[in-house]
Protein backbone atom coordinates (compact mmCIF):
# COMPACT_ATOMS: atom_id res chain seq x y z
CA UNK A 1 0.00 0.00 0.00
CA UNK A 2 1.74 3.26 -1.07
CA UNK A 3 1.37 6.14 1.27
CA UNK A 4 -1.08 8.25 -0.61
CA UNK A 5 -3.55 5.54 -0.91
CA UNK A 6 -2.64 4.94 3.07
CA UNK A 7 -3.20 8.58 3.42
CA UNK A 8 -6.96 8.62 1.61
CA UNK A 9 -8.02 5.51 3.82
CA UNK A 10 -6.84 7.18 7.10
CA UNK A 11 -9.02 10.16 6.15
CA UNK A 12 -11.90 8.33 5.43
CA UNK A 13 -11.29 6.13 8.71
CA UNK A 14 -11.61 2.84 7.19
CA UNK A 15 -6.87 2.74 7.52
CA UNK A 16 -6.14 -0.92 8.77
CA UNK A 17 -4.25 -0.96 12.00
CA UNK A 18 -0.74 -0.66 11.64
CA UNK A 19 1.64 2.00 13.27
CA UNK A 20 1.87 3.65 10.22
CA UNK A 21 -2.22 4.31 10.13
CA UNK A 22 -1.17 5.20 13.81
CA UNK A 23 1.14 7.75 12.67
CA UNK A 24 -0.94 9.43 10.25
CA UNK A 25 -3.89 9.33 12.72
CA UNK A 26 -1.55 11.24 15.39
CA UNK A 27 -0.44 13.79 12.88
CA UNK A 28 -3.76 14.49 10.86
CA UNK A 29 -5.50 15.48 14.69
CA UNK A 30 -2.69 17.28 15.29
CA UNK A 31 -3.13 19.40 12.25
CA UNK A 32 -6.68 19.52 12.94
CA UNK A 33 -6.14 21.73 16.06
CA UNK A 34 -5.73 25.82 16.11
CA UNK A 35 -2.19 26.42 17.48
CA UNK A 36 -2.58 28.38 20.84
CA UNK A 37 -0.84 31.24 20.78
CA UNK A 38 -1.13 34.55 18.84
CA UNK A 39 0.88 36.48 17.23
CA UNK A 40 1.37 40.64 17.81
CA UNK A 41 -0.50 42.31 15.97
CA UNK A 42 3.01 44.20 15.02
CA UNK A 43 4.64 41.13 14.48
CA UNK A 44 4.97 41.53 10.73
CA UNK A 45 6.26 44.92 10.47
CA UNK A 46 9.32 44.02 13.04
CA UNK A 47 10.15 41.23 10.84
CA UNK A 48 10.45 43.33 7.64
CA UNK A 49 12.39 46.10 9.76
CA UNK A 50 14.84 43.75 11.14
CA UNK A 51 15.38 42.28 7.95
CA UNK A 52 15.83 45.84 6.24
CA UNK A 53 17.88 46.76 9.14
CA UNK A 54 20.35 43.95 8.54
CA UNK A 55 20.39 44.65 4.60
CA UNK A 56 20.79 48.16 4.84
CA UNK A 57 24.06 48.08 7.36
CA UNK A 58 24.98 45.56 5.29
CA UNK A 59 24.81 47.18 1.84
CA UNK A 60 26.46 50.67 3.14
CA UNK A 61 29.22 48.49 4.08
CA UNK A 62 29.34 47.19 0.83
CA UNK A 63 29.40 50.71 -0.62
CA UNK A 64 31.58 52.25 1.29
CA UNK A 65 33.76 49.25 0.53
CA UNK A 66 33.51 50.34 -3.21
CA UNK A 67 34.14 53.60 -2.83
CA UNK A 68 37.07 53.15 -1.45
CA UNK A 69 38.57 50.62 -3.74
CA UNK A 70 37.68 52.82 -6.34
CA UNK A 71 39.62 55.96 -4.82
CA UNK A 72 42.15 53.41 -4.47
CA UNK A 73 41.98 52.33 -7.88
CA UNK A 74 41.98 56.22 -9.33
CA UNK A 75 44.37 57.38 -7.34
CA UNK A 76 47.04 53.85 -8.51
CA UNK A 77 45.87 54.72 -11.92
CA UNK A 78 46.69 58.35 -12.12
CA UNK A 79 50.06 57.41 -10.28
CA UNK A 80 51.46 54.63 -13.38
CA UNK A 81 49.99 57.06 -15.91
CA UNK A 82 51.10 60.38 -15.15
CA UNK A 83 47.97 61.96 -15.37
CA UNK A 84 47.77 65.99 -15.13
CA UNK A 85 44.42 67.28 -14.70
CA UNK A 86 42.72 69.89 -17.08
CA UNK A 87 39.82 71.20 -18.37
CA UNK A 88 41.04 70.92 -21.77
CA UNK A 89 38.66 68.56 -23.01
CA UNK A 90 36.08 70.47 -22.31
CA UNK A 91 36.47 73.47 -24.33
CA UNK A 92 34.37 72.07 -27.67
CA UNK A 93 31.40 72.97 -25.08
CA UNK A 94 32.39 76.35 -24.88
CA UNK A 95 30.36 76.73 -28.64
CA UNK A 96 27.29 75.33 -27.75
CA UNK A 97 25.97 76.82 -24.38
CA UNK A 98 22.28 76.41 -25.34
CA UNK A 99 22.64 72.90 -26.13
CA UNK A 100 24.39 72.25 -22.72
CA UNK A 101 21.46 74.04 -20.82
CA UNK A 102 19.31 72.23 -23.30
CA UNK A 103 20.55 68.74 -22.19
CA UNK A 104 20.56 69.81 -18.61
CA UNK A 105 17.24 71.05 -18.23
CA UNK A 106 16.33 67.74 -20.94
CA UNK A 107 17.60 65.58 -18.23
CA UNK A 108 15.90 67.06 -15.04
CA UNK A 109 12.55 67.20 -16.78
CA UNK A 110 12.85 63.48 -17.34
CA UNK A 111 13.91 62.90 -13.87
CA UNK A 112 11.04 64.97 -12.68
CA UNK A 113 8.45 63.06 -14.92
CA UNK A 114 9.90 59.74 -13.80
CA UNK A 115 9.12 60.58 -10.25
CA UNK A 116 5.93 62.47 -10.90
CA UNK A 117 4.44 59.62 -13.22
CA UNK A 118 6.00 56.88 -13.93
CA UNK A 119 7.86 55.79 -10.27
CA UNK A 120 5.45 56.84 -7.68
CA UNK A 121 7.73 56.67 -4.59
CA UNK A 122 6.52 54.10 -1.67
CA UNK A 123 5.78 55.16 1.79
Amino acid sequence: MTDQELQELVEKGTAPESRDARAYQTAFSALRREPDFVLPANFADRVVASIQARYSSRDMAWFIGGVFLFLVALVVAMLLTGFTPSLGVFTFLSGYPGLVAFGAAFILALQWVDRKWIRKTAL
